[in-house]
């Protein structure tokens, strides 16, 4: 009988840090619940409709054009940072 020869393991090349980006994620839209009158869910609906959008669109676009009371303003929190003038989100 043979024995098996065993092949002496390989060892695998360790994976390089892969260097994380300094610019922040794109946002992505979230899931929110509204409670609308069957008035507005009706007007929110035909206007989906007849202007080719999904509902969510049209409610940002709502938000976008009618809520521009308040600015957001993002601050680093690290210190490298801390030199650059801030970013400044603006619903305008």
């Amino acid at each position: 009988m043979i024995a098996p020869t065993e092949s002496p393991a390989v060892a695998k090349p360790r994976r390089r840090q892969v260097a994380k980006s300094s610019r922040p994620a794109d946002e992505k839209p979230m899931k929110i619940g509204l409670h609308l009158s069957p008035e507005s869910w009706r007007r929110l609906g035909v206007t989906s409709t007849m202007e080719n959008k999904t509902q969510s669109q049209i409610v940002d676009d709502l938000i976008r054009q009618h809520l521009r009371k308040y600015v957001v303003q993002v601050r680093s929190t690290r210190p490298e940072d801390s030199a650059s003038v801030p970013e400044e989100v603006s619903a305008a």
